[in-house]
Formats: structure tokens, sequence, C-alpha cells
């Protein structure tokens, strides 16, 4: 419900300065005066003020400041929170907290009352910069930490009355809000002054922003921190006293129902992953958010018992995983929630939720330029308010499975790098053994989202470096997995080798993923030259009692490639050793092989004769040293 469209039959205690009694109007409000002040221990209440108690309380002194002052401008009636509100009363008190923020609009003018600004201090006006002015500091300086700039109900009594006239310890006269005191006010709040002035509705910026303003002032009572802000959204909703940060939800709720605004979710703390923010202070840092509302209307979405059911532009990136764009800007950066996929709904729903799994903050928020979203594909899903509930994705464990072996020699084929590192875990054992000579054995745990990695192996033999770089696609783990296979990619270091097929994978990744295409078939041969090939299989297999992907390589040889190895496989493991002691009888058998290898009757062809860092003796060396292992 809109404040503007609350019933005009809201019943309203006024005080006459004239008689200093309470009177009530219903439907029909006179001119009035407001006063906006910070509650102390000795206020005045509803219940004694006709009692002789009320004139001998410390409160009492702004109830007869502010009649004085009405009267003397002329007003016959003022409103003051303590006295003109029965607050034992959970109707009458809902009532007033909803109908406050038009009282306040509607008033002639506001006194604000601060009673930590010494009553020396004088009237801080004028056209200038009052932070320029030297005799006026130490007077700024009470002023910026008066304690009414703090409190979260004083925000909506800034900004809805169209007058604001401000009083110091000893109800001297400080200013208004206008000229130099607006400039500093601004400073103070980081609200806008056109918002201050009146030029602009508060409704015209969005809710982040909003929020913005309230993150870092309290209330006494913790449910305050919702109802204090019910004028600022044009929303209200009943007062349940005691039920805590549900207030704060509850708030949310009614504002996703009456506003199209996605900046409600551009929040950010450092320990939260849910849809809903659990507290003003999380929008601390959301001030420069905008909303796009105004340029692209964006479809309907409407909140459920599980979650938000909304439509947004799903990217899949192979660094941040899956993102869901937000139909608001962040100085020209659009704004992306990072989420995690859990399973399909029972009606084919894709349901994600919030995710803060980031290295730095901000853990939920993603800032995206404009251009990495052109091809992304506008999905509607189901966000979850958060993950504690959740028992996590059942089916597939998401595990990547990947083995190295050769039929004809266990050594052939070596693992050399993968990335990310850290995501590999190594085991000796856990997978069937594969028939043949298994040589190493991988398992790959995925973030959740869209994850990539890559692997690099050479062929020892040829120094043929293979890699291959996978993806997962958190729609359909299982059914779509995107592989490329990337071939003699020439880096003498293996993590750049894969680093840069990772970067080919990921610049043809976002037009293929939802095309469907698989980069890699559940089955290829990649021919590395006329007698070696490499078999990539990617099967689901029985892990551990679960269903994984499992990658199996395998190095094999056509029938003249089997001759050559045994041929190599005589040199190195007979002929090598007998020859070692007659250096001018090896040298002459190393040029025959070399010649051999020339002649491609070898594995090893004249290259590993002319560079110095590969020739047939270290690589003898090194391959013996690691059959010893």
């Amino acid at each position: 419900m809109i404040i503007g469209q609350l019933d005009l039959d809201t019943d309203m205690w006024l005080i006459n300065t004239t008689t200093m009694r309470l009177e009530n109007f219903g439907g029909y409000e006179p001119p009035f005066a407001i006063l906006s002040h910070t509650w102390g221990e000795d206020e005045v209440t509803f219940q004694m003020y006709s009692g002789e108690e009320a004139k001998s309380r410390k409160g009492y002194r702004k109830i007869e400041f502010l009649c004085r002052q009405a009267n003397k401008d002329g007003l016959q009636y003022a409103w003051i929170d303590t006295v003109c509100m029965d607050k034992t009363s959970s109707a009458e008190l809902t009532e007033s907290i909803n109908s406050m923020y038009r009282w306040y609009k509607d008033s002639v003018v506001c006194y604000v009352y601060m009673e930590d600004v010494p009553w020396e201090c004088p009237p801080l006006t004028g056209k200038g910069d009052l932070e320029n002015d030297a005799d006026l500091q130490p007077w700024i300086g009470a002023f910026k930490n008066a304690r009414w700039f703090t409190r979260g109900w004083t925000l909506q009594e800034l900004i809805a009355p169209r007058e604001i006239r401000f009083y110091g310890q000893g109800w001297n006269f400080l200013g208004t809000r206008e000229g130099a005191l607006l400039k500093l006010i601004c400073q103070i709040t980081n609200i806008d002054a056109t918002v201050l002035k009146g030029l602009r509705s508060p409704s015209a910026l969005s809710v982040a922003t909003r929020m913005s303003w309230a993150a870092n002032r309290q209330t006494t009572r913790l449910e305050d921190e919702a109802y204090c802000l019910l004028g600022i959204f044009e929303v209200s909703m009943p007062m349940v006293y005691g039920e805590g940060r549900n207030a704060f939800r509850r708030l949310q709720e009614e504002i996703i129902k009456a506003h199209w605004d996605h900046s409600i979710f551009a929040w950010d703390l450092e320990k939260a992953d849910s849809l809903l923010a659990p507290s003003v202070s999380a929008f601390s840092k959301s001030g420069n958010i905008t909303s796009s509302v105004g340029e692209i209307v964006p479809d309907a979405y409407e909140l459920n018992n599980r979650g938000l059911r909304i439509s947004l532009p799903i990217i899949e990136t192979h660094r941040e995983g899956t993102l869901g764009v937000l139909s608001c800007q962040a100085q020209g950066a659009l704004v992306a929630l990072r989420l995690t996929a859990t399973s399909q709904s029972s009606i084919g729903e894709d349901v994600f939720y919030v995710s803060k799994e980031a290295r730095v903050p901000p853990y939920r928020l993603r800032f995206v330029d404009a251009g990495d979203v052109l091809s992304a594909q506008t999905r509607s899903i189901m966000v979850l308010f958060s993950s504690g509930n959740l028992q996590g994705p059942t089916g597939p464990s998401n595990r990547l499975w990947v083995r190295y072996y050769n039929q004809a020699h266990a050594q052939s084929l070596k693992q050399t790098s993968v990335i990310p590192e850290e995501r590999w875990k190594r085991h000796t054992s856990g997978i069937p053994q594969p028939r043949g000579s298994a040589t190493a054995v991988y398992e790959y745990i995925p973030r959740q989202g869209l994850n990539t990695g890559a692997v690099a192996v050479t062929d020892l033999l040829c120094g043929k470096r293979v890699v291959v770089v996978f993806a997962f696609n958190p729609r359909n783990f299982l059914l779509t997995p995107l592989m490329e296979v990337h071939e003699d990619i020439l880096d003498k270091d293996g993590i750049l080798a894969c680093e840069r097929a990772e970067q080919l994978f990921a610049a043809r990744l976002q037009d293929r993923i939802w095309s469907g295409d698989r980069f890699m078939p559940a089955a290829q041969t990649v021919k590395l030259d006329q007698d070696r090939r490499v078999d990539f299989a990617l099967r689901k297999e029985s892990v551990l009692n679960d269903m994984d992907l499992v990658l199996t390589i395998t190095l094999r040889y056509s029938l003249l490639g089997r001759l050559k190895f045994l041929l190599l496989g005589l040199h190195l493991d007979f002929i090598l050793p007998t020859l070692s002691r007659w250096t001018w009888i090896l040298a002459m058998w190393n040029v025959c092989f070399a010649l051999l290898g020339k002649m491609g009757l070898c594995p090893l062809d004249w290259s590993y004769w002319t560079t110095p860092d590969s020739n047939l003796l270290t690589r003898a060396t090194d391959y013996l040293t690691l059959e010893e292992h």
C-alpha cells in the first residue's frame, strides 16, 4: 500500500499551542508545526501528559518550546511524537507510524532540536563554505557530531518536511536547511541536495541508494530499523514489536511488491549469502547504485515461500561462475549477483542461491562491463532466500576424474601441469584400473557455477604437449560437458600453456554454451604424428558409489610406431648401458641412431641432437630416472 494512498481518516492528536491541551482530528488536520528530536530518559508520554507529573519531567521543556515557537510563527497547533502517539494501543501505533512520513511532509514547519549542540553556538548561516570559516569550526564540529544525525527515525524527519529550522541546546537558532548549511548536511548524510531541497522525490532514486542513507543510523528497538523507513519507500505494514530482524525482511518484501527496482538485491556483507539483506547496514556501500528501470522496464517478479521467481540475463563465465545481471548500474558498470546452481525443481525450473564465494569483497556482487553481456540469455529462474537450509544437490557429486595411460609403456605419457592447481587432488585409487598401465589419476572438484580448468600432458618420447581445457555447465552437469583439445601449444612452461589454451577456450565459450554444442564429443582421437595418436574418452563411471565424469587419455601407437618404440626400448635398456664405457663406439652409435631418426625410422628425430637442452643422453637419463620411480 502506498503511503500517499493511506486512509485520510487517520486520527491525529495535536497540541493546542494556546491551551497546551491535546485535541483529536480525524480526516482533516489544521496547519501545524512539528518537532524532530532524539528521545531521552525523562520524556512525557501520551498517558501522563494530562497529569501534574508531566510538568516535572525534563521532556516537558521540549513541548513548551514547541508550542511557544509555533505560536510565535502564527500556528495554533503542534505535533510531537512523545505525546501525540498512544503507544499502548497497537492499532493506533501502527496507524501513526504508517502516517508519520505524511505528517512531517504536511507540516508547515519542522523544528529540529539538537540537545548536544551548545547554546553558545551562533547561527550557521551564510552563502559561503562553512568549512573555510575558522571562527565557526568548533561549532561546525558540534553540529556534525550531533546525535540527531545518527538516529534512524530522524532520516525521514530530515527529508519529508517542506521547511526545517535547527535549534541548539538552549533553543538557540542554528539555521535552516538551505544555503551553506545545506551543503554541510549533504556531506554528513550523503543525501542528494535536490532531495533535501524538495526538487526531487526520494522515489526517483534507487532503493539501494535510499537504503544507504540509513545504513549507518541506529534505533533503540531492532524493529524500528525497518519501521522508520516506511515513508522513505512509500509502503506500509503492521507493527509487530518483538519480531526482531524479521521486521526488516518484511520491509524488503513490501518494497518488492510495490517496486520493480532490482537494486534492493544489490547489497553486500562479508558473512551473508542470502537473497534479502539481514539489516540495513548491508547497504552501506550501495549509495552509488542506480536503477535502470527508467530505461528498460524489467519483467515482473514475485516472492513465494521459497524465494524469488525472476527473469534475469544469465552470464556463464569461466572465472566468476554464474552471474545474474540485475537491472541496475554502479558508475556505468552493470551489477550482477553471483549465483550457485542447486538442482531443477519439479517443474523444470532452474534453482539458484546467492553465493558469496570470492577471494575479495564484494562477495555477492560483481560489476560487469556492458560488452560482456551482449550474448547473455535471459532465463526465468528461482533464487532461494538462503543456502542455509540446503543439504546440497543430490545425484552426481560434480567431480571429474582424469587418468592417463599408455597401452605400450606406462611412462611415455606424463602429466605436467594443471590449472587451477589448487582444485586438484592426486589419487592412486578410486577409479577402476584401466586396461593397460595407468600413469596418474587425478580428481578435479569444480566450484559451483560454470567452472573451467585445464590439464597439459606431454609425450616423453616425442616431446609433444597436448592441453585439454574443460568446463562444467551447472544446468546439466553430466549431459553437457564442454571440452576442447589444443595440440602442441609451444610454451616451455606447462602452466602458461594451460592458461593460453584456457584463454582460447573462453573466447568461444559464450557463443557455444547456449547452442548446446559440445567442444568435444564423448570420444575423440587427436593425431600427434603418423605413429602416435591420443584418445580422449569422456564417460560416466561409478566412482566411490557415485556417478562421475571420467576423462581417460590414452596414448597408442600404430604398428610402425610400436616397432620404433621397441627399437628405442632396446637402445635405452641394453645398447646404451653396454656402450657407455666405450666413448668412440657410443659416439658412432649415436650418429647412426640420429640418422635413423632423420629418416623417420626412430622415435627421436634429428632435433634431439641439434637442441642443446634436448640431447639424447639427457633424454635417456631423464627416462631411466623416471622409470626407477
